[in-house]
Parts: C-alpha cells; structure tokens; sequence
C-alpha cells in the first residue's frame, strides 16, 4: 500500500485505541493493495488527514458567525431559544419580566459567553488601552442589545428600574459602581469569532432591550 492511497481515515483521540490500532492492522493484511477506507464511530471533534483541515466551533462561534452574514448555519437550540427570549423582550417596557423582587439578584436574560482555557474572554490589554485613551481616542458607538453575550449570571430588577429612568441620562450617575473607571460607560468586546460580549453595562443593556432602543457603549476589538 502507497502513503498517497491513505486519504480517508480519519480520528480522534478517542478511536486511537488497540483495538482501532488492531482492527487496522488485520485489515492492511488482508488487503494489501486496497486503499484504507476504514470508518469508526463518528468522532466528536473530526480531524481529516492528508486532505482537509476542520477544525471544531463552539455552537456560539457558529450562531455568531451567522448573524455576520457568513454561511448559512443552524442555531442551535439553546442559543436559539436565549435570542428568541431577547427579542420576546424587546420594547416591552416591563422590568417585572426580569424579576418580580427588587432586592434579589434574578438570572440575566442573555446567552453566557463562552471561555475556555484557550479561548478566554477578553484581551485584557485591550481592555486596559481602550479604557485609559482619551475620550476623542474612544470607539463608542449604539449598540443593538439584542444580539449580545453576557460575562456575568445576573441582574436586579432595581438596577434595570434605575436605567430605565432619566437620571442616567441626565446626570451621567451610575447605579453602582460609581467610582470604577471601567463602570463609567459600557463596555462590549467584540471577539473575531463574531461574538459580542458585554464586560460592563450589563444593566444598561437589559434596561435598553426593554426600552426597545439601542445603548451607547465603548467598543473593544481582540481575538
């Protein structure tokens, strides 16, 4: 059997076992001059050999990927549902939809973003640039509330109450926080997967899906 004949096994840490290794070896000697075409259970993150390359997307990346205009690709249900409940949300003017207690924190209605060891959350130095530039240095721009990650599980009901009101808009006073840099103004980091996290604003955001209109935030840029 020639190396060029292999071109369509394929595998994954989990199918490399002795009997896979076994199953293989019985097969060249009984068919030496065939290529190799054995197929094992379908792997969970799919490596093709001496061919193409593709690499495995969290479900997120994918949705994220799709409402950028990338190739047509299917939501997946969880993500699907959490977006739907956004848009159930959107305009409905009622804060009562979060929580119907104003001293419990309840769970926020966006999707979790995603981390992983190799994929963490946010370039920290970005943060940092972003937050400490002059203000004529600073991207902020409308955000649409109704397609964004969240970084943290949950919001008051009294906080998105206080958002919803003028004061905000009028004096610029934070609900919490009032003293924190990174408070002063939302902040959404824009991950190149497509997925847009929200790092700080969190109540800003949820008081802006129930207004039905956008929020101004700081706007940050990283892998």
């Amino acid at each position: 059997m020639k190396t060029g004949d292999v071109h369509a096994r394929r595998f994954d840490s989990s199918t490399f076992r002795h009997g896979a290794l076994a199953e293989r070896h019985r097969h060249r000697i009984a068919n030496p001059d065939t290529p190799v075409r054995i197929r094992y259970a379908p792997p969970t993150d799919t490596m093709y050999i001496m061919a193409k390359f593709e690499y495995p997307h969290t479900p997120e990346v994918n949705a994220a990927r799709s409402m950028l205009g990338g190739p047509p690709q299917n939501l997946p249900s969880h993500v699907g549902e959490q977006f739907s409940k956004l848009d159930s949300l959107w305009g409905s003017k009622d804060a009562n939809r979060i929580s119907n207690n104003d001293s419990v924190a309840a769970p926020i209605p966006y999707p979790t973003a995603s981390r992983t060891k190799k994929d963490p959350l946010y370039d920290r130095a970005a943060v940092r640039e972003a937050l400490t530039a002059p203000r004529s240095a600073r991207v902020v721009e409308p955000t649409d509330p109704r397609r964004l990650h969240a970084s943290q599980p949950g919001v008051t009901r009294s906080g998105v109450k206080y958002y919803m009101g003028d004061t905000y808009a009028e004096t610029g006073e934070t609900y919490a926080d009032k003293n924190n840099a990174g408070n002063q103004i939302p902040v959404v980091y824009n991950k190149s997967s497509g997925q847009r996290v929200i790092l700080s604003g969190h109540h800003r955001a949820t008081a802006a899906l129930l207004k039905g209109e956008q929020f101004d935030a700081l706007q940050v840029h990283g892998d």
